[in-house]
């Protein structure tokens, strides 16, 4: 899979959690509640119930996940097909799936409206598990259609793509909301009622702008496949493409039988032959127009654009029963203020859905039209676009029959972009051009000019400075949120406490941790061979910058428990600094060598590198000993270590440190080169499984304090000081403490070993 089409399905993928997420919490009627007790509430309510009349509410639910858990394990495990860093990272993905069902439906206990259900989580990940075996024997199939979607291809190839993507999509629109039965007496009461049609244009809306509208609409739908057919087989007779598309749209149509609330109806088929002829007429148009003059083109693009508009026009106001009583200023606020999507929110699965489609379709012939009448102008045609929207729904409301919406504006750029991206992915795909294919089907003159082909994407580079930024503040909301949980170890939620400076210390505490695990890579770079002989100095700047970022973040006395209170008078703050840059290169030194014996074992020329690190790491260690465990101010540390701390104590807790950085390390390389290094995989897993081993040498494991008897893993790990973790409680926190900071580890150096293998 390419680097473009890798990055667009990422893309959509968080543009679908998100989706997801806000249409859990919509209309956002935020309910205060203490976090403990809406957690309670949450855990206390009824277990999964399913009564026949939800049905459709249970469908949808299961339906919901399926496309992200599907886009996840395409982007998870096919994207590099290597084994370990496909199990690693489907995973990963699958713990997401699980956890998010859990996060929207628990944030319904704080908003007003909603109702969180335990069914609404069992279904989601039901769907999950369901979307998870569908990839099994598609997922290959899904790769190869992805990478012809977004990639450089001929014009067929990516025409079938987009052409299996709508018709995946009117599908699905078409089969909604999914109320389905098989059983003979609920299909023959659906005949009685009148649902299912045999004879053409019988049952139409009543009215003459309802009847327009659905005639127009079912032949519109069906124009994008006559479009994308003609494209793909530009020598197939008209008739043979009606046919099929009136076949398709039999198929739809017999499937709706199945659907208890749709109506099938003989009028939907005709029109889907309709309208796949009219798809087809416009390709044969849209390839004479290639053989237009300039000066034709503009004027016709200029005449497409008006009728466009007429069109919108007509589709927003019929049937123009204006009332100038109805626009005041409070309703038009009303109508711009309100929260997005909240007047879908009561509305139907079926209702919500189709009104949703009906206002996106509408404008995906302005961004069909902007791609190849204006390609060159998509930001400023996009503007407009957002212009006009608004100003039809603002016209809305003087009309008492509509309801105008910020929502409906919104939508309608949303379908002006597919629009565009859709036009503008065949228009400009690789040989053969467009104008040459649509000409051929066409019977163009040879000498029509030929569209420009895409410029191949540039070549990945270093992780941008935005990157890092969203990065960090993912990192920041992570920690934030984390440190309100009842089962994080009380000392780190003390980092981060409630309010605006809860919110300053987890920025700050994000910075810090990425200045001390990602920064020192540049340590690693082409040349740097001498900053590791004089590593010291490089880390007494290195702490100074750390320091400054704790001391304006964190709060002061939780600086102090580490590093010790001022016993020695001196102004300032110049005790704290010196005891922090004593124990942050204590801490550095080991961190560093993670990255070096990682870099070593990738590229073993590097020795030397290896060698002047342990060089320097040996000279240090008696020192930095002395200052931190001799020389402390508390006993904050030192009682942790066994035997009240020595030189071999710090020896061991220093080696865990070296093996964490090295297990991350290695982790953040694997997943940067995509490759799976079986010296590498050893090195992380030998890393990661002497991390215990050595904190058990190093730690105490006999405390008697706060009149209480424990270990040092039961003080660091334990969610409060009045109930330390049993032995069993303790190993599995250890374990998932020791997972956090390797990945961590690999998360915030990914991008820099990323950048290391590109140089």
């Amino acid at each position: 899979m390419t680097s473009t089409a890798e990055r667009w399905l990422l893309r959509a993928i968080l543009s679908y959690s998100a989706f997801m997420l806000y249409g859990s919490w919509v209309p956002l009627g935020w309910r205060p509640q203490p976090l403990g007790e809406a957690w309670a509430a949450f855990l206390a309510l009824p277990g999964p119930v399913w009564p026949p009349e939800s049905v459709v509410d249970t469908a949808v639910n299961a339906l919901l996940p399926m496309p992200l858990v599907f886009g996840l394990a395409l982007r998870a495990a096919l994207a590099r097909p290597r084994v370990m860093v496909s199990v690693v990272r489907v995973a990963t993905a699958m713990a997401l799936l699980g956890l998010l069902p859990l996060v929207a439906e628990f944030g319904q206990m704080f908003v007003e409206g909603r109702d969180p259900s335990w069914s609404d989580v069992t279904a989601q990940w039901t769907g999950s598990l369901l979307g998870l075996l569908l990839f099994v024997p598609f997922g290959a199939s899904a790769r190869r259609w992805w990478d012809r979607l977004v990639a450089t291809h001929a014009v067929r190839d990516r025409a079938l793509a987009w052409l299996s993507l709508y018709l995946l999509g009117l599908l699905a629109y078409e089969l909604m909301p999914l109320d389905l039965s098989i059983s003979p007496v609920e299909l023959y009461r659906k005949w009685r009622d009148g649902h299912v049609i045999l004879l053409p244009f019988v049952g139409l809306p009543g009215g003459a702008w309802g009847t327009a509208f659905k005639l127009l609409g079912g032949v519109l739908a069906w124009m994008p496949v006559g479009l994308m057919w003609r494209w793909s087989r530009p020598q197939a007779p008209l008739a043979a493409l009606v046919l099929r598309g009136a076949g398709l749209a039999l198929c739809v149509e017999v499937a709706q039988l199945f659907v208890l609330s749709r109506v099938t109806s003989v009028t939907d088929v005709l029109l889907g032959g309709a309208g796949t002829a009219a798809g087809a007429g416009l390709s044969t148009a849209l390839a004479h127009m290639s053989a237009l003059t300039q000066d034709r083109r503009n004027r016709l693009g200029s005449a497409l654009a008006v009728a466009w508009l007429l069109a919108a026009i007509t589709a927003t106001w019929a049937p123009f029963r204006f009332d100038a009583s109805q626009g005041s200023a409070e309703a038009w606020m009303q109508a711009f203020s309100r929260i997005p999507f909240t007047t879908y929110f009561v509305r139907s699965e079926l209702g919500a859905l189709g009104e949703i489609v009906h206002k996106m379709v509408l404008y995906v012939p302005a961004g069909l039209l902007l791609a190849w009448r204006w390609p060159s102008r998509a930001v400023v045609g996009h503007l407009v676009l957002g212009l006009v929207a608004f100003l039809l729904e603002s016209g809305q409301v003087w009309l008492p029959d509509k309801t105008a919406d910020l929502t409906d504006a919104l939508l309608g750029v949303a379908g002006a972009l597919l629009g565009w991206r859709m036009a503008h992915a065949v228009l400009h795909a690789s040989a053969p051009s467009v104008g040459s294919t649509m000409g051929a089907a066409a019977g163009a003159p040879s000498g029509s000019p030929p569209m420009r082909a895409r410029p191949s994407p540039p070549a990945a580079g270093p992780r941008s400075w935005v990157g890092t930024a969203v990065q960090l503040l993912a990192l920041a909301a992570s920690a934030w949120l984390l440190a309100r949980s009842p089962v994080v170890p009380y000392n780190i939620a003390k980092l981060m406490p409630g309010g605006l400076a809860g919110g300053l210390s987890a920025v700050g505490m994000a910075v810090t941790l990425w200045w001390v695990i990602a920064a020192p890579m540049r340590l690693l770079g082409p040349g740097r061979s001498a900053a590791l002989v004089l590593l010291p100095l490089p880390l007494l700047a290195h702490g100074l910058v750390a320091f400054a970022l704790l001391r304006l973040t964190i709060p002061v006395q939780m600086l102090h428990k580490v590093v010790g209170s001022p016993v020695l008078g001196w102004p300032g703050p110049w005790e704290d600094l010196l005891r922090f840059l004593a124990l942050h290169m204590a801490v550095m030194v080991p961190v560093v060598g993670g990255m070096v014996l990682v870099r070593v074992v990738w590229q073993p020329a590097r020795v030397a590198d290896l060698i002047s690190w342990m060089f320097v790491a040996l000279l240090v260690a008696w020192p930095l000993h002395a200052a931190v465990v001799d020389a402390a101010a508390t006993d904050n540390l030192v009682e942790l270590m066994r035997g009240g701390g020595s030189l071999l104590t710090s020896a061991a807790l220093a080696t865990a440190v070296w093996m964490a950085s090295t297990a991350g390390s290695s982790i953040a390389l694997l997943l940067a080169q995509r490759r799976c290094r079986l010296a590498m995989c050893l090195l992380a897993v030998v890393a990661v499984a002497a991390i215990p081993v050595l904190l058990h040498w190093g730690l105490e494991p006999m405390l008697v304090k706060y009149g209480h008897a424990f270990s040092a893993l039961q003080f660091i790990l334990s969610s409060d000081r009045e109930h330390y973790a049993a032995p069993a409680e303790l190993q599995a926190r250890l374990g998932i403490a020791l997972l956090a900071v390797v990945l961590l580890v690999a998360f915030l150096q990914r991008p820099a070993w990323k950048s290391l293998a590109a140089a």
